[in-house]
């Protein structure tokens, strides 16, 4: 259906069409989107992000660690929506499966110039943030030991 081996080299593309696009750490797929914007996706994936994205979770930063990208014009929004859940459905991967995997705060932490409200009633400054990985759930044994 796709050739996902193919090296596309970075460029200006029309941002009228809608794109599914591939994220890949060496050979492995580790994230399929969707977008109208190559390079602005491209660098928010790239850099540290907010990966909680919520007032209650403050001061927390993550990034996708990836090594090349694919992409396949689709035309119109609903359609790429529609393909890019399918593709996810078929492929499942890692940084789209909230099921077996999630944000998992390390003890790193990174300097910021720019302090933010964190705390309880946000009365708190800080400049500091939390350094997040994407890591797998572990499985949880439900024998009951042959009872």
């Amino acid at each position: 259906m796709f050739n996902l081996k193919k090296n596309i080299k970075f460029k200006t593309y029309d941002k009228s069409k809608w794109k599914v696009y591939f994220l890949f750490n060496k050979s492995e797929l580790i994230y399929i989107g969707c977008t109208n914007n190559i390079p602005k996706r491209l660098d928010y994936h790239s850099n540290y992000y907010d990966p909680f994205n919520r007032a209650d979770c403050k001061g927390y930063i993550a990034k996708k660690t990836f090594t090349s990208y694919r992409f396949v014009t689709v035309g119109e929004r609903k359609k790429a929506y529609n393909l890019e859940s399918k593709l996810i459905k078929k492929y499942r991967p890692k940084y789209n499966n909230y099921k077996d995997y999630y944000w998992r705060q390390t003890k790193k932490m990174i300097y910021s110039d720019k302090s933010i409200y964190a705390g309880y009633n946000d009365v708190k400054r800080i400049n500091y943030r939390i350094i997040c990985v994407w890591t797998k759930k572990k499985v949880k044994n439900n024998s009951n030991g042959g009872i």
